[in-house]
């Protein structure tokens, strides 16, 4: 099965523009700065989105309230105003400015938690309108066969429900910056979340091993982000972002590992590569147990790979892969 054919919420959410994302993006790419290098939207965009509008709407898969281009604007400024604040700190040495693709994977977040927080409901529905369309559109299409040929098919995919948005995977390229990207998202989030006047979260961030802790430490303080390793700080500490390896998770805590359910089930949680961390341990808690008791009850995921695919070509239990497919072709958005 091939990954990168199975993903629904990345579809979704470029067929919200429609057939004009080639030239959304070719837009995005000019409007750059010429001196900053910094990708925002620009009234000629604007304009541009301005014109497809009416096709989104016809195609109902987005809430017929929601007005894009005032939608468009507001989150550009959030996006400035997040990159202004990681760029606050002079250690780093140059200010973050954002490549095209990374400035419309910001978007489409901002897309997604504003759907979240304050159209959950209709955004159920609209991602089932569109499954239901991708499923009809496979069985009628001449291109079904090559899906036939990796052995998946939409009808695979059972309909979306509350439990399966509180999670967002980001499919990244080795050197497309998503360390950068994961700062922002956790800001993103935390913006959406006070402005709905919902109660802030503890942060975790789980790594694969120590050596990546100790660096995404480094980065997030470069970002203006504070952070703390486990073995320095308080579980409950609401106030910095505690970083972790998934190795230290256990169903009882031991010398230098912790029992999961202490750090209860309503949390923010970044995961960098955190499937790989749990080859070379002998856990019994899988890597979707962990992430799923950690936000089970109002929490959220974020989570970053350049493997996904490697890791679910290399399950050789088809009770599993198939689950695990239907799980990253919901919650996958960006491919770099």
């Amino acid at each position: 099965m091939r990954l990168n054919k199975t993903l629904v919420l990345n579809r979704f959410f470029l067929n919200c523009f429609a057939n004009h994302w080639k030239e959304i993006r070719n837009s995005l790419m000019n409007s750059a700065d010429s001196e900053s290098n910094e990708y925002f939207f620009k009234d000629e965009l604007f304009k541009q989105i301005n014109q497809i509008q009416q096709n989104l709407f016809q195609k109902k898969y987005l809430p017929t309230t929601y007005d894009l281009r005032y939608k468009l604007e507001q989150y550009d400024e959030n996006i400035k105003s997040h990159t202004n604040e990681i760029n606050k700190r002079q250690e780093r040495g140059f200010p973050i400015s954002w490549k095209y693709f990374q400035y419309m994977a910001l978007m489409l977040t901002e897309m997604y938690l504003d759907l979240y927080f304050n159209h959950l409901n209709d955004f159920i529905d609209s991602l089932n309108h569109f499954l239901d369309d991708l499923k009809h559109d496979q069985k009628e299409n001449k291109d079904a066969q090559k899906s036939k040929k990796s052995n998946f098919s939409f009808t695979k995919v059972s309909n979306f429900e509350q439990k399966d948005l509180n999670k967002l995977a980001f499919w990244c390229a080795t050197g497309s910056g998503k360390t950068l990207l994961m700062h922002m998202n956790l800001l993103q989030y935390k913006y959406y979340r006070k402005i709905n006047h919902h109660p802030d979260l503890a942060t975790l961030l789980i790594t694969p091993n120590e050596s990546l802790s100790k660096q995404h430490i480094r980065e997030m303080s470069l970002s203006n982000i504070s952070a703390e390793h486990i073995s320095t700080s308080h579980m409950s500490n609401q106030s910095k972002c505690i970083v972790l390896e998934i190795s230290k998770f256990r169903e009882v805590e031991g010398d230098k590992t912790y029992n999961l359910q202490a750090f209860g089930h309503s949390n923010l949680v970044l995961i960098d590569e955190g499937h790989r961390g749990l080859k070379e341990t002998s856990s019994k808690l899988s890597w979707r147990m962990i992430r799923d008791s950690l936000v089970k009850n109002d929490g959220f995921t974020f989570e970053y790979s350049a493997t996904f695919s490697q890791s679910i070509a290399s399950t050789s239990n088809q009770t599993i892969v198939l689950p695990l497919f239907k799980e990253v072709s919901d919650c996958i958005k960006l491919v770099n």
